[in-house]
């Protein structure tokens, strides 16, 4: 989102932006006085190339302290007669092995009123230190990765802006309407965006794309996607990195729970969603976390009472590994559901 932000703001008569990701080994190692140094040289490198970029005529020298950097950027906005934003990408993310307290730090001293800062952030993985008021000190904005929400045109809109032959309905069956098309992705990846683009890419090219299609795509998704990610990203998460195996288990667990009803047909359908005490959530917070963040499980409802005592939150279960479980791996449409498909995914 904030590439995109970057992009439409480079049309911009009077804003000059700068896009920078802190997935920069040295940052993610480092911590105060180095990190300060990493932060303010890497960002002078990259406000000098989008300069260079744009051609104005202004020398950006590099900077090694957040003094400077504030008073550079300062004499840059009056120089091109330019609002400056920053747009940090990645800057609190799960796989950040250090605190970042000298982050938002630095992001409250640069920010004034010609230079504007903006950041994504892993909430769940942040600590913004004493100096830092996340409400006095910036304007949040939450940002859910839903697939079940207010605005039901979202996954179609993304499929229209990607992917014009699917969302035109020449290419899909007539069980499927572009709408239920994309829904269907959108809950199958638990909206995970990234997922919903790789499942499009393999449907794009086919002559025919109906429900086999589909459940051909997402079973393959679980295959040499879903679970092969777990190993791709684990050098990422620095300290969580032994969390991985753990996070495999309760994922394998949570799975065999909610099909163990259609395993014993005692059920026709599969559970999509389980209810984890919160109790247990708190215990294994950092592997739920882990979990949602691959792209695993997303959570829909904060608190809801169990039947056994207690209270905790509802998760959806990406489909993908759901489908993978069940012997008959079939998917079924429910005509009744808000998004054209999805009350009973599993069928026998």
């Amino acid at each position: 989102m904030l590439i995109e932000a970057y992009r439409r703001m480079q049309n911009e008569e009077h804003v000059f932006p700068v896009y920078l990701s802190l997935r920069y080994l040295p940052l993610l190692q480092s911590d105060g006085d180095e990190y300060i140094e990493h932060f303010c040289a890497l960002l002078s490198r990259e406000i000098k190339k989008e300069i260079n970029w744009r051609r104005f005529n202004y020398d950006f020298d590099e900077v090694s302290d957040q003094a400077s950097l504030r008073f550079k950027l300062t004499d840059l906005s009056r120089a091109i007669n330019m609002r400056v934003v920053l747009l940090f990408d990645d800057a609190a993310h799960i796989g950040r092995e250090k605190p970042l307290e000298v982050f938002f730090d630095l992001f409250r001293t640069i920010a004034s009123d010609v230079t504007s800062c903006k950041a994504s952030i892993y909430p769940g993985v942040t600590k913004f230190g004493i100096r830092f008021d996340v409400f006095n000190d910036s304007t949040v904005i939450d940002i859910s990765r839903a697939d079940i929400s207010a605005i039901s045109t979202f996954f179609p809109d993304v499929v229209r802006a990607r992917y014009p032959k699917l969302a035109d309905g020449s290419t899909l069956s007539d069980r499927l309407s572009p709408d239920q098309f994309a829904n269907l992705l959108g809950r199958a990846v638990v909206g995970n965006l990234r997922g919903l683009i790789l499942a499009c890419n393999r449907l794009d090219g086919q002559a025919r794309v109906g429900i086999p299609e589909v459940t051909r795509c997402l079973l393959d998704m679980a295959t040499d996607y879903y679970w092969p990610l777990m190993e791709e990203v684990a050098p990422k998460l620095g300290i969580y990195e032994p969390l991985i195996e753990p996070a495999r288990e309760v994922m394998e667990a949570i799975i065999a729970h909610v099909s163990r009803p259609v395993r014993e047909r005692s059920r026709n359908n599969g559970q999509e969603r389980v209810l984890v005490h919160r109790q247990l959530v708190s215990r294994y917070m950092k592997i739920f976390e882990i979990l949602e963040y691959l792209g695993f499980l997303g959570k829909r409802e904060a608190s809801r009472a169990l039947k056994s005592g207690g209270r905790g939150p509802v998760y959806y279960i990406n489909l993908c590994n759901l489908l993978d479980s069940v012997p008959t791996k079939r998917l079924t449409l429910d005509s009744s559901s808000t998004v054209g498909a999805l009350m009973r995914v599993i069928s026998r």
